[in-house]
């Protein structure tokens, strides 16, 4: 009875259940294996990354761990790690280590920042895929083979610099970013954008208006230091698949990110609390958001258009939501509410579309009249499918683990199981309607594993 005692049921409208370990802050300190130039931490203590232990993905290396600069990645620092796309290397570093990134053979773009002085032999060999290299400041002592079988490589420099025959036989190209105080306001470069966290010594702490309006850019990475995107400031940018905005952001402007017209997906972080006025117009292609809990006021008209929008997950912090903000969403059949209902709502936020609500018990301010006045009108539906324990059902039957699942009549949900809590990943296992409000959900499965959890969240 070892797997049936490990159980563990909850229920969640996207990522409510076990908040404290689904919603954990990231902590990227714990990503790295380091040293310190005395073996211990002290104030006079300099950092050198000698591993990673991350899920890769765009990585952006602290300047600092534990208060202390990481100066340094050692030896074959990264080698090898297949699930590294892009690199963003701080000012603090001075030496990059032999092998250090040897076969990231899925690395696109490497940003290198201004401090870097020293790159051992075969740092980035066979990165098959590195398209990139962005360097901020003067020509490093290189070693040998640094690029050894990059074929597609092209060598950016900031503007300025004398780089010379630095790195002959690769294509080489500069770039440069307009800055005013400790905005960027411009640029001039690849499609791939490293933006900085320090320019001439300054902390670059925002995007500012139209700063890259129009342009031909692809990909983005966005460093911790950012806390504000400006109006219009990727405007019609048609080249932009996916964008991740980091936790630092607090307010994306007005239309930032309108007429992007090829974005299917957007990553807010958990510090957004504003989305101003038409922030993603007409972004046709945007299939799935989730608006996170720390969003305070959405501005009208935010995501009017997005013709494409299936998936719309709102977070609980929401108080202010504008006029015609989801409108001539052509695709949106439903919206899932995590918090109370807002108290400023504007007209028409679901124009032109038949959408449901989905709201959670315990929650306020729902009801027939929330968005009244809407054209269509919208369906109300209280989201509550509870897990039946005591009616004979739960446990093993016909060899088989199940329980009964009740709630709201044609309320959709999704079964999901994971073998552990620190470490899933969730697999669903059944999606369905509680048709006349119940549903029999079994697992023949679940004598394959040693303990296994379940969790029911919204589609």
């Amino acid at each position: 009875m070892k797997p049936l005692q490990a159980v563990k049921i909850g229920c969640l409208l996207c990522a409510a259940v076990l908040p404290g370990v689904l919603n954990a802050q990231f902590n990227y300190t714990t990503n790295y294996v380091y040293t310190t130039n005395n073996g211990t931490i002290t104030t006079n203590g300099l950092i050198t990354i000698t591993g990673y232990i991350g899920s890769g993905g765009a990585v952006t290396i602290p300047g600092r761990i534990n208060g202390l600069p990481v100066t340094g990645i050692g030896d074959s620092a990264f080698q090898n790690d297949p699930g590294i796309t892009s690199i963003l290397i701080p000012d603090s570093v001075i030496n990059i280590g032999s092998l250090a990134f040897y076969q990231c053979t899925n690395l696109i773009g490497v940003s290198v920042g201004f401090g870097v002085a020293n790159i051992g032999d075969h740092a980035f060999e066979y990165c098959y895929s590195l398209g990139n290299i962005f360097f901020y400041g003067n020509p490093p002592n290189a070693g040998v083979d640094i690029f050894s079988g990059d074929t597609n490589l092209t060598v950016y420099y900031y503007s300025g610099r004398a780089w010379g025959s630095t790195f002959s036989g690769f294509q080489t190209s500069s770039f440069a970013f307009s800055v005013a105080g400790n905005s960027v306001t411009g640029y001039t470069g690849s499609k791939l954008v490293f933006i900085p966290e320090t320019m001439y010594a300054y902390p670059v702490t925002s995007i500012g208006g139209s700063a890259f309006s129009g342009t031909g850019i692809t990909n983005v990475i966005i460093p911790d230091s950012i806390t504000n995107i400006g109006g219009t400031a990727f405007f019609r940018c048609v080249g932009l698949r996916s964008f991740r905005i980091p936790d630092s952001v607090a307010s994306i402007g007005n239309g930032a990110f309108m007429l992007c017209t090829n974005l299917g997906s957007i990553t807010m972080g958990n510090g957004v609390t504003s989305i101003g006025s038409d922030a993603f117009l007409d972004c046709y292609n945007l299939i799935n958001v989730t608006i996170p809990n720390s969003v305070i006021t959405i501005g009208i008209q935010a995501f009017w258009g997005c013709f494409g929008l299936t998936n719309l997950m709102i977070g609980s912090g929401v108080v202010s939501i504008g006029d015609s903000v989801f409108g001539a969403c052509h695709s949106l059949t439903s919206a899932y509410f995590q918090g109370n209902a807002p108290t400023v709502i504007g007209s028409n936020v679901f124009y032109a579309d038949s959408v449901t609500i989905y709201y959670l018990p315990g929650t306020t301010g729902w009801g027939p009249t929330t968005f009244g006045g809407n054209v269509p009108p919208v369906e109300m539906v209280l989201w509550n499918p509870q897990v039946q324990t005591g009616d004979g059902k739960f446990g093993v039957q016909n060899n088989e683990f199940g329980f009964d699942i009740t709630g709201t009549t044609n309320i959709p949900i999704v079964l999901e199981a994971a073998t552990n809590l620190t470490a899933a990943p969730w697999t669903a296992l059944q999606s369905c309607t509680l048709t006349n409000g119940s549903a029999y959900f079994s697992d023949p499965n679940w004598t394959n594993y040693p303990s296994r959890f379940y969790r029911i969240r919204s589609p």
